[in-house]
């Protein structure tokens, strides 16, 4: 009787230890899928930064080049 007693609470402790195990898993695999998001977010942005500074770099060079024309054209 004092056997299977004691038995039992081993086996409800591994049980809850276990629980506790699975929910920790849970809990860090949730934080890491978030933080691939983020990190998969900040990559999106980035890329939409250097694509509006390309354009913006390419629109400077436009304008330069008008201004060089318009300068010759003057002169």
């Amino acid at each position: 009787g004092e056997d299977y007693k004691n038995d039992t609470k081993m086996f409800e402790s591994l049980i809850n230890k276990t629980t506790d195990m699975a929910e920790q898993v849970l809990s860090a695999t949730a934080e890491i899928s978030n933080s691939i998001d983020t990190v998969a977010s900040t990559m999106e942005q980035s890329s939409a930064g250097a694509q509006e500074i390309a354009r913006g770099s390419e629109n400077t060079s436009r304008s330069l080049e008008q201004t060089t024309r318009s300068s010759v054209a003057l002169a």
